[in-house]
């Protein structure tokens, strides 16, 4: 029985401040209704209450929209009291709701706007290159190497939406009745004001958010999560996992002061993003397996002084095909 109680304490919490996807936010819907769990939802909300606290009354964005859904899904429920204790739980914690509104029913975007109304931008930078723009709305966007930024030249009423492939660093104007939304192949990012870095290049096998300050909301399709300052998620392409954790808010976006930084990142992607930094061709030693996570940190540094603590560091050795000018890696 102990054991069992903690379970579902673990389930709520994590629920609430981790990631949500739709098995896990039916099985909270099931620990939610049972009347037997009453002394344990008690306990959970309460400690989410007090995380609302410093929240202003002003701040709809992050919970205006969940609820409208979570009383929708509320009300066709069959124990009448049983919803109306619930959608109050709601209500103190909005974090419930998030699950129930986001975590079940999905819904995408926040507002629609039929796209041949809108004209749009498409900023690029090539290999080497960083851009700083300056959105419609005042935000101050720099795009990372062999990047795409697409925008409205005016932005809607009900959102402000982008579409990004490749690496960008934002730093959005904070606007409540209208939401700022990073649409990009894998993921959708959701923020009203907040300074942070999204890393989503297609051929990459980890994507990530990294947020320096303020809060956004990570869409993802069979998941959702919602960062902090200091916070990160990383997603792996290939798996589909996720993994959220603290970071240090000094390393987000280095890359704009001309630094790398590597956290067991996989070779191939390191490969890549120093293709895209030197403008350069880097391949791998044919016949040979190469599933080395790279770590360190270079401060303005040319290529061959990368190359060389790579090598140093994780035994992967580098050469110049004097034909094609191509550096090949190999053990």
């Amino acid at each position: 029985m102990e054991n069992n109680s903690q379970d579902k304490k673990d389930t709520i919490k994590y629920l609430i401040d981790g990631i949500y996807t739709k098995k896990e936010a039916k099985q909270a819907l099931e620990i939610l209704r049972d009347k037997e769990n009453d002394e344990i939802i008690n306990e959970q909300m309460s400690k989410a209450w007090d995380k609302t606290q410093n929240l202003s009354e002003s701040n709809t964005f992050e919970y205006k929209s969940d609820l409208d859904r979570a009383e929708k899904l509320l009300k066709s429920m069959n124990k009448p009291r049983r919803d109306r204790k619930l959608l109050k739980y709601c209500i103190i914690a909005a974090s419930v709701a998030i699950i129930i509104g986001i975590g079940i029913i999905g819904s995408k975007y926040l507002g629609t706007i039929s796209s041949s109304t809108l004209h749009y931008t498409q900023i690029s930078t090539s290999y080497g290159e960083t851009k700083e723009i300056t959105l419609p709305d005042g935000t101050i966007t720099v795009l990372n190497a062999c990047s795409h930024l697409s925008f409205p030249e005016k932005f809607s009423d009900k959102e402000r939406k982008v579409k990004l492939e490749g690496e960008a660093y934002f730093q959005v104007v904070k606007k409540e009745s209208q939401p700022f939304v990073i649409n990009t192949e894998k993921f959708e990012v959701k923020v009203l004001g907040t300074v942070f870095n999204i890393k989503a290049y297609s051929g990459d096998e980890i994507q990530s958010i990294n947020v320096e300050s303020g809060k956004v909301q990570v869409d993802m399709p069979d998941a959702m999560s919602r960062l902090s300052a200091s916070e990160q998620i990383e997603i792996n392409t290939k798996t589909d996992n996720y993994a959220k954790e603290k970071i240090d808010y000094r390393n987000v976006a280095v890359w704009r002061i001309g630094n790398l930084r590597f956290s067991k990142t996989p070779i191939e992607d390191v490969a890549k993003q120093l293709e895209r930094v030197y403008n350069c061709i880097i391949i791998f030693e044919d016949g040979q397996t190469f599933n080395n996570l790279i770590s360190g940190e270079h401060d303005n540094e040319g290529l061959k002084e990368v190359l060389e603590s790579i090598r140093q560091t994780s035994g992967i050795k580098w050469k110049v095909d004097e034909k094609t000018n191509e550096i090949i890696l190999y053990k």
